[in-house]
């Protein structure tokens, strides 16, 4: 794992953006997403980052605001490590649970969500940049 450090924001909301070219999020918004006190977690091949993880902490549980691969690194695990990763900051935190959200008609995230022990706590007609909504969370335990 590596810790993002301030110079990281700006590649790490390019690779965000590029991920997910469909939803429509502002800039300024990724940045302070990225900027605010929250665990970044991110993946450099050498030169470039070809990953990024948040986590946000709250005052009784965390969220994953965002998981994001570079589509040619994509299927090589990266993403559970990331997940992995994000999750071990939840356990060193104390918190309980880790909640997510993705869109519906991402079959393939709901399977990994799934893979991972996260389980479907409910829907929303509009969550991501106005896409159907998938909320998880997962229980967090010390091992």
């Amino acid at each position: 794992m590596d810790d993002a450090r301030p110079e990281d924001t700006a590649r790490s909301v390019d690779l965000v953006k590029k991920t997910f070219p469909h939803m429509f999020i502002p800039v300024p918004f990724l940045e302070s997403k990225l900027k605010k006190d929250q665990t970044i977690i991110i993946k450099e091949n050498g030169e470039n980052i070809i990953a990024v993880a948040n986590v946000a902490l709250g005052k009784d549980d965390a969220s994953l605001d965002c998981i994001a691969v570079d589509r040619p690194w994509q299927g090589k695990g990266i993403g559970a490590s990331l997940l992995q990763e994000a999750e071990n900051v939840v356990v060193s935190s104390g918190k309980k649970k880790l909640k997510l959200m993705t869109e519906r008609d991402k079959i393939d995230n709901i399977a990994f969500y799934s893979k991972h022990g996260y389980r479907i706590t409910g829907y929303e007609e509009h969550g991501y940049s106005h896409c159907p909504g998938v909320h998880f969370e997962k229980r967090m335990t010390r091992t």
